[in-house]
């Protein structure tokens, strides 16, 4: 069964949704006609193509987790790279497409996607980061899942996509998936644009920590970066016409933001998923991650095991995902509405969390969804995927 028909047929999550707020309205409104410039823009903009048969590395390129640099290597025998210099808005990117079948349109598909996506970034970046940029995208076939047995630790082959560095002059990108490539993408571009707090020392750990003590890195930016990275992957989506070849720009925003608000629905739906069946794998209900009963103590000492960031990509995050709107209002608050995290107001970002995690309606959409995961388990491919959005663009 596909993710979306799932998430729309499934009654489980029908009680869960929510409408748009003017805030949440009034900032991807501001978007959708700097997103559209930058569209125009790439139609002149000027790009230096070079096809070849070799695999770039780079110089991080054994971080990739060995299975995939071996899949790299030895499975993907007719493997091409294309290498495309281009320019956005005064920042240089080298970027460096291996694929194995892909088109020469679906590759210049994606090459839109991207460019006017740095476009849009470029409008909220530090302007000390990533002023020169090379970009790895090695499109294997291999997929996000949990591990084959129970309770075992999920690690960066079983979760991760891509990887980068914070603010620096000169950056680079890996990315060695093509699921969720353009989702993952935007994430790593807050890191390396600085848009986060992925810079500075994780001070924000021991208060996450005080609120579920598990053993973990915590890493609270990576909350952030996948907030916005989930977001705009859905507002492209909702801009371009799905799927199409060409990609086709939507006209009429009101249509636009009516297909945002669809499509983040499936995404609310399925973070809250996410959570309740990475939490059923290790054994777990999500009450077992604060509760001081001994049972749960128990639970979370010994059964809750990472070795990448589970906490913030799966739990917490759906926290944020569950308040949409109160996470797009709080942007609006004390970033102006901005991509760009105010370093300054950390606390007031764990706070969001600490007022939220045990509030009732939260709690009750989380139970339904683990009391129907006992009932109805069947080890499919939904039961499986580690994937953190639906949305494809």
């Amino acid at each position: 069964m596909k993710l979306e028909t799932f998430l729309t047929e499934t009654d489980i999550f029908t009680n869960t949704d929510i409408k748009l707020s003017k805030t949440t309205i009034g900032i991807i409104s501001s978007m959708i006609p700097i997103i559209k410039e930058g569209d125009s823009l790439f139609k002149t903009a000027k790009f230096e193509i070079h096809s070849s048969k070799c695999t770039p590395r780079g110089e991080n390129y054994n971080v990739i987790p060995t299975q995939v640099r071996q899949h790299i290597e030895n499975n993907m025998p007719d493997k091409k790279c294309a290498k495309i210099v281009f320019t956005v808005r005064e920042r240089n990117y080298q970027l460096y497409l291996i694929h194995e079948n892909l088109s020469h349109n679906e590759l210049k598909r994606r090459l839109r996607l991207i460019y006017v996506w740095l476009y849009l970034a470029s409008h909220y970046a530090n302007n000390k980061c990533s002023k020169n940029t090379n970009i790895y995208m090695y499109f294997t076939e291999l997929v996000k899942t949990l591990p084959q047995s129970n309770g075992s630790i999920i690690d960066e082959m079983h979760a991760n996509t891509a990887f980068t560095t914070s603010c620096l002059p000169e950056t680079s990108i890996y990315l060695f998936r093509q699921e969720e490539w353009f989702k993952v993408f935007i994430h790593e571009s807050f890191h390396n644009l600085g848009l986060d707090f992925s810079g500075i020392e994780n001070i924000s750990a021991s208060k996450i920590l005080d609120i579920f003590p598990v053993k973990s890195d915590v890493n609270l930016f990576e909350t952030y970066c996948e907030m916005w990275a989930e977001i705009i992957n859905v507002l492209f989506s909702a801009i371009y016409c799905e799927k199409s070849m060409p990609l086709i720009v939507a006209e009429n925003n009101d249509d636009i933001l009516d297909n945002f608000d669809k499509k983040i629905r499936l995404e609310r739906r399925f973070s809250l998923f996410q959570c309740a069946k990475v939490l059923h794998f290790y054994g777990m209900e999500y009450k077992d991650l604060y509760e001081k009963t001994v049972g749960s103590i128990k639970k979370r000492t010994y059964n809750y095991k990472e070795n990448t960031n589970v906490l913030s990509y799966y739990i917490l995050k759906s926290i944020f995902m569950f308040y949409f709107n109160d996470f797009m209002e709080w942007c609006e608050k004390f970033s102006r509405g901005s991509l760009q995290f105010n370093e300054n107001v950390i606390d007031q970002y764990c706070e969001f969390i600490q007022l939220r995690y045990k509030r009732g309606d939260f709690l009750q959409a989380i139970d339904s969804i683990e009391k129907w995961i006992d009932e109805n388990e069947d080890g499919g491919v939904v039961w499986r995927t580690l994937r953190m959005t639906v949305t494809d663009v």
